[in-house]
């Protein structure tokens, strides 16, 4: 289950959905770069893994009263508040597409 809110209060902002099984909410990478060094070795340097570093690939079927509350959130808000069970997360949609109801959306996790 989904949930999409603003970040302020408001009345009857909440959209909440089940996601479809395309759904990708557990992939990540770890900050890590790979550098050839003048010797034919290499140097690794592993930075570890952030928040901020995973994007949400989110997809859904929704009702036309559901698709057009999200669409309204996407061109009025500069940040939301998505809950997902792993999670809850501030940041911003970085892309979406409804068509006859199927949304497909990428979220970008800030905090």
């Amino acid at each position: 289950m989904i949930s999409i809110t603003k970040t302020y209060a408001a009345a009857g902002s909440a959209v909440i959905f089940n996601e479809s099984p395309k759904t990708k909410l557990r992939e990540a990478e770890s900050r890590i770069s790979r550098t050839a060094t003048l010797d034919g070795g290499v140097v690794i340097d592993q930075q570890g893994y952030f928040i901020g570093d995973r994007t949400l690939d989110i997809r859904a079927s929704l009702t036309k009263e559901k698709a057009d509350l999200i669409w309204e959130i996407y061109k009025d808000e500069l940040y939301i508040n998505l809950s997902t069970n792993d999670g809850y997360f501030y940041g911003a949609i970085e892309s979406i597409k409804i068509d006859n109801g199927k949304l497909v959306l990428k979220f970008l996790i800030k905090e």
